[in-house]
């Protein structure tokens, strides 16, 4: 099944007015779309959410506005996944980026809200771990 890029804008667009399952939607979108990506391996998910709780825990996204980040920041989020086929490193730090700039400058997530969407976005790329008992707390 090929990626739908609109599926994660829709999904923003009703996380906005539904802040209670907007986060589970927008989770299950973005990680619809990476799981379908043929060149998103299981490292480079795992790299993602390394990146995302550390962005989380110790506020480090890229907040600087520089003329380069001031465009990258106007791309989808879709764009991030596409970025990790030709350059992964710098691809996962773009995604997290916008990721994390859609939640906090748009979204207005709070820490604990970022933590929720993190959970949900681990369970959905990691699912077999739940039945491990690595269930959420």
């Amino acid at each position: 099944m090929k990626p739908n890029p609109k599926s994660i804008q829709q999904s923003i667009q009703i996380s906005i007015r539904q802040q209670s399952s907007g986060k589970e939607l927008l989770a299950k979108s973005f990680t619809k779309c990476m799981n379908d990506a043929s060149w998103v391996t299981n490292e480079l998910k795992i790299e993602f959410c390394v990146l995302f709780l550390n962005a989380i825990l110790d506020r480090s996204y890229n907040q600087k506005i520089d003329d380069f980040t001031y465009k990258l920041r106007k791309k989808p989020v879709y764009f991030g996944i596409r970025l990790l086929k030709r350059y992964p490193k710098k691809g996962l730090e773009v995604l997290v980026n916008l990721i994390m700039d859609e939640l906090i400058d748009h979204q207005k997530y709070s820490q604990a809200e970022l933590f929720q969407f993190y959970s949900e976005v681990f369970d959905r790329f990691f699912p077999k771990n739940l039945s491990l008992g690595y269930a959420k707390s």
